[in-house]
């Protein structure tokens, strides 16, 4: 290699030590399309080789999706391996058909069956795991629109910062290099390579910010736009590394069971910086990863702490917040800890929960004939400030009982009552924070009787109980 060529050459070079990238004894294996990218970084993890004792493979994965192009691509990728010397890995796969069984998009569809391809070549190989390297070819455009997609999509600093040199086993050795630059390597040295004609098209929200978006900003703004983005993705993400060490410590002060975490009063007098690192660190804890978390999910469950107890909120990765008397807690959807239950109950509707169905529905009070009945029960609407919730008992749960209302411990009335203490802990509860308005075994509260002045009435009814016992 001589001229511009070694010079970028020896920028990927010093790319890869800086990032450190490769050890000696890796196993590095290479995702090739046969695309320009693609091919340049195989050439210069070739030549890196020479420098580097590491073993090098090339992956490509046939999608079948399109056609005649999608063979002409693999047959480019396995003759250059046979002519540079380089194990080729083929994996075909019916991307539009694993599509509609999974019921997911293509372009999502083939980023799973992807990694799928890699970790059978390495379990192939037999590489332990501390030895893998999955080496792609995203290069600095490729940096940019990212950046841009996550900031259009609210994912925030995070989202600037999420394509890293390196992210576990995955690197890319050629983000320093833009496509130009990878272009003119590709001449310089003679590599054939080929172009993928999806990515011709504008079909993509991609290939709309790469065909449209990004060389306007370079046209119109600063013909240098795509080198700042990056820029402005390395500084940030050297930020969110030094606040993530921040969130983890306030993470590490929060109360936590299996599948459950609470932040505290204690965590709500941290920085809003800590506490929002806190709670991305703690939705992957929970779910294995953050995807589809964005930053307005992070402030929806912050902002619990500033309304009532018994609030709750929905959240991506059948993620659940409550606003509870200690905190706000979040948690898997429906169940944590040793069989807990917990939904919120549908206001008009019917939830299914444990073996039982708690059905509710909302009329008018014109002095109809009070029902009587064991899981049957009429409360006044008017008086029901929170959202409600059907679950198990918790600390600090109570019942308003007698005229007037006074609070009463609910540990105490399920003595009273002759619950064994054996099915306590099973006891299906309608609550509003710790306010428990029914239970399952025909308990209600005094407070939200029926009266002259009620105007609107609250039906609830338990089905499917496994009444032996209780």
């Amino acid at each position: 290699m001589r001229g511009e060529s070694f010079t970028l050459y020896r920028r990927a070079a010093a790319f890869i030590e800086k990032n450190a990238m490769i050890s000696p004894g890796d196993t590095v294996v290479a995702g090739v399309s046969g695309g320009a990218d693609s091919m340049a970084m195989l050439h210069i993890l070739r030549e890196y080789r020479k420098k580097r004792e590491f073993s090098l493979y090339v992956l490509h994965v046939h999608h079948g999706i399109r056609g005649a192009e999608a063979d002409r691509d693999c047959r480019l990728v396995q003759e250059t391996c046979r002519s540079w010397g380089i194990s080729c890995k083929v994996r075909f796969y019916d991307v539009p058909a694993a599509a509609r069984e999974k019921q997911l998009g293509l372009e999502e569809t083939g980023r799973l069956l992807r990694k799928e391809a890699f970790q059978s070549v390495f379990e192939e190989l037999q590489v332990p795991a501390g030895k893998q390297k999955k080496a792609v070819a995203h290069q600095q455009e490729d940096l940019a629109e990212t950046v841009l997609h996550n900031l259009a999509r609210g994912t925030g600093i995070y989202g600037i910062a999420s394509m890293r040199p390196v992210s576990g086993s995955t690197i890319r050795p050629v983000l320093c290099l833009s496509r130009k630059e990878i272009e003119a390597y590709l001449e310089a040295n003679k590599i054939s390579c080929i172009t993928d004609s999806t990515n011709l098209t504008g079909e993509y929200t991609r290939n709309r910010i790469r065909h449209d978006i990004l060389p306007l900003l370079c046209q119109e703004i600063n013909s240098r736009a795509v080198q700042h983005i990056a820029s402005c993705a390395a500084m940030t993400a050297e930020a969110v590394d030094y606040i993530a060490g921040k969130g983890r410590k306030l993470l590490e002060t929060c109360p936590s069971k299996e599948g459950e975490i609470l932040f505290t009063d204690l965590f709500f007098q941290a920085e809003r910086a800590e506490q929002t690192s806190a709670v991305l660190q703690a939705v992957e804890l929970l779910c294995g990863g953050r995807r589809d978390f964005s930053s307005r999910h992070v402030e929806e469950l912050l902002s619990l702490y500033g309304l009532q107890t018994g609030r709750r909120l929905s959240l991506p990765g059948e993620l659940a917040g409550y606003r509870v008397y200690e905190g706000v807690r979040l948690c898997r959807e429906g169940q944590a800890e040793n069989g807990f239950l917990e939904k919120e109950l549908m206001v008009p509707g019917t939830v299914a929960i444990g073996q039982a169905e708690v059905q509710t529905r909302i009329f008018p009070w014109e002095g109809q004939k009070i029902v009587e009945k064991k899981y049957t029960k009429w409360l006044d609407y008017d008086r029901i400030e929170g959202s409600l919730v059907i679950r198990n008992r918790k600390e600090g749960d109570y019942m308003l009982i007698g005229v007037p209302p006074h609070r009463k411990k609910l540990s105490r009335i399920m003595i009273d009552d002759h619950i064994p203490a054996a099915v306590r802990s099973q006891a299906l509860l309608v609550a509003e924070g710790n306010r428990i308005l029914v239970t399952d075994w025909g308990r209600m509260s005094d407070y939200y009787k029926i009266t002259d002045e009620t105007e609107k009435i609250m039906e609830i009814c338990f089905t499917g109980l496994l009444q032996e016992g209780k």
